[in-house]
């Protein structure tokens, strides 16, 4: 059986126009004009932001907006632009708990305990404290 390879599908990040995120969890600035010295505009291309690798190993990129720059997390950007979340809940998990895995089909809203008792992260967690004891 053959492994169906899904497409890279890019949309944009509400509120911040100026940004799309894809359902492989890159994040990318739009082409745009910015006012330069002496009133003329110079150009600046379409490009792919690299992302900031946080202490507990999650993805971050900067967005700006009014010449403002915010933090995000790249799990949480594509959870909120790709994947329902009618019951509100306030966690994004990483379904095979590799936390810079930040594909859709790897994301899930969950609640914090949900988090917690994912099977894979549950059997981390345990190993974890046999060692410490």
């Amino acid at each position: 059986m053959e492994k169906q390879i899904s497409m890279e599908e890019w949309k944009t990040i509400p509120d911040y126009e100026e940004y799309q995120v894809s359902t492989l969890g890159r994040v990318k600035r739009l082409a745009y004009y910015k006012n330069v010295c002496g009133g003329s505009k110079q150009y600046c291309k379409e490009r792919i932001l690299k992302p900031q690798k946080r202490k507990r190993g999650y993805q971050a990129v900067m967005l700006s907006k009014n010449s403002k720059v915010k933090s995000f997390l790249v799990h949480r950007l594509v959870a909120m632009v790709f994947i329902p979340n009618p019951d509100n809940k306030e966690a994004v998990d990483h379904i095979n708990c590799i936390r810079d895995d930040n594909r859709v089909e790897n994301l899930r809203w969950c609640t914090a305990k949900e988090n917690a008792n994912n099977p894979i992260s549950y059997e981390k967690i345990k190993k974890a404290n046999q060692q410490r004891a």
